[in-house]
């Protein structure tokens, strides 16, 4: 995976989401990660997500074609979606977390998100893979609308991740 030098790297952040004064916390390990590529690398991906502790992870850059969900290993399961060789956009959830998914939502290559429902609260994870410099103008203002589009039709949800 790429990524600056080890010593460099921050950790993921630890949210602590207490829904209603009844419900004990809820810690949720998040990241985010842009893997460049996945092939035949999604076993060192679970790897370093499970010595991070990561519960949930939003991928960006898988390059892989179509909308699957599958287990890459420690327990860990990948959903992922992508139109062709370029972009695509994947969730990898826990085991802790994984049973809780009730909705998985597709809108693009570049966009995607899950509705994580524990009981306890409503979470909705949206991985985004914004357009870069060299895209057209027509390609970011189409991201951009999908991507608000998509976060105004979430009523339900408490917690919002993007």
């Amino acid at each position: 995976m790429r990524g600056v030098p080890a010593e460099r790297r921050s950790r993921p952040k630890t949210l602590v989401i207490q829904h209603e004064q009844q419900h004990p916390r809820l810690p949720v390990q998040l990241a985010t990660l842009n893997v460049g590529t996945l092939t035949a690398r999604s076993r060192e991906l679970a790897s370093s997500l499970r010595s991070r502790r990561v519960d949930i992870c939003c991928i960006q850059e898988t390059r892989w074609k179509g909308s699957k969900c599958a287990e890459i290993g420690d327990g860990y399961r990948l959903t992922y979606h992508g139109l062709s060789d370029r972009n695509g956009v994947g969730i990898v959830i826990s085991e802790t977390f994984r049973n809780y998914v009730t909705a998985v939502d597709c809108i693009s290559d570049r966009l995607m998100g899950v509705k994580v429902d524990t009981g306890k609260v409503t979470m909705r994870i949206i991985s985004a893979y914004a357009p870069q410099v060299g895209c057209t103008a027509e390609e970011k203002s189409s991201f951009y609308e999908d991507l608000e589009q998509y976060a105004y039709s979430i009523e339900d949800e408490k917690v919002l991740l993007l």
